[in-house]
């Protein structure tokens, strides 16, 4: 798993290695709009929202970004429902 905050330099580290070695990179992450509030490490109903979160991802074939993009521009999109 990759921190927040070193997240970005990361990605574009493992991204710049598989360009290298002429691999496909494909990249799954947790958008700005999951707005799960988390009160302690690892509290189930956030456990539970993130993974509802990811099956709305599957199921709208979303769950992979094929981009050179690192994640700080990555954008927010809509990609989970208001409300939820």
């Amino acid at each position: 798993m990759l921190l927040h905050f070193n997240g970005g330099r990361d990605i574009s580290r493992i991204y710049l290695t598989a360009q290298r070695n002429r691999l496909d990179f494909c990249l799954s992450y947790i958008a700005s709009n999951f707005a799960a509030v988390r009160n302690e490490p690892f509290e189930l109903a956030c456990m539970r929202a993130l993974s509802d979160y990811g099956m709305h991802k599957v199921l709208a074939d979303r769950a992979w970004v094929a981009s050179s993009q690192t994640a700080g521009a990555l954008p927010a999109t809509a990609d989970y429902p208001a409300g939820r």
